[in-house]
């Protein structure tokens, strides 16, 4: 892949990211209950609180909790699980599980990334770009970004 590509897969993903951020100052769902969305297929099927989701045809996204987010976008087969104020981003990917449990929990899997499962837990920082076939699980103190 070439460096402008890689460019481009970096600030979309921080873009998708900007668009679906989640504020943080609310301390519980507007009607006092949990904070939990859910989408699949593309279709927002429940969504309470702050947790925010997003997915396409073809894409499960689930957030549980608190300024969770999890996003499914441009690919098939993909599920994405926020927890606890975890973040997922799971785009332009086929095939791929993504699970963030936490604060500062971040997982993401781009630019043509099949077959992966990789979850972050107790802040760790795990994002791919272009990678297959990937079982990994990042703690506190990981914080990886690469492009295979």
């Amino acid at each position: 892949m070439r460096l402008a590509q890689k460019i481009v897969a970096v600030l979309s993903i921080f873009a998708a990211f900007a668009l679906f951020a989640v504020p943080t100052s609310v301390a519980e769902a507007a009607d006092g209950g949990s904070h939990v969305c859910i989408s699949r297929d593309g279709v927002l099927r429940v969504q309470h609180g702050t947790a925010v989701c997003i997915s396409q045809p073809g894409n499960v996204a689930m957030a549980f909790g608190e300024g969770s987010s999890a996003t499914a976008w441009f690919g098939t087969g993909n599920r994405a699980v926020a927890r606890d104020g975890g973040i997922v981003i799971i785009v332009n990917a086929d095939n791929n599980v993504g699970q963030a449990d936490g604060p500062g929990s971040i997982v993401t899997i781009a630019s043509g990334g099949q077959d992966n499962q990789i979850t972050a837990i107790n802040g760790g920082v795990a994002q791919y770009f272009g990678c297959t076939n990937l079982l990994l699980v990042a703690d506190a103190g990981t914080n990886d970004f690469v492009f295979c």
